[in-house]
């Protein structure tokens, strides 16, 4: 797979960063503004259900950034299973 260098992203300390300082300004001002309030169970049900699942289960933190996190693995697996990693070949 090819990427733009704009879109490229780099491993730095054990996570994956977008490389435009602007970027990471609006995902910190974003993080911070969601840790601000209580996100209501309506919205997580409607946009992250899956996560919205987890976290009545208390298997997930109700936490801006784990919810992201978990997302972002849930989105990943999605695609992993698409493309054929981690399948047995046959």
């Amino acid at each position: 797979m090819f990427l733009c260098s704009e879109c490229r992203r780099t491993r730095v300390g054990g996570r994956w960063k977008l490389p435009k300082p602007e970027v990471q300004a609006a995902i910190g001002v974003l993080v911070r503004n969601l840790q601000n309030v209580k996100i209501p169970y309506t919205l997580l049900s409607q946009f992250v259900y899956t996560q919205y699942k987890k976290i009545r289960e208390g298997v997930l933190s109700a936490d801006p950034q784990a919810i992201m996190r978990d997302r972002i693995k849930t989105v990943l697996a999605d695609y992993s299973y698409a493309v054929g990693v981690g399948k047995p070949r046959g």
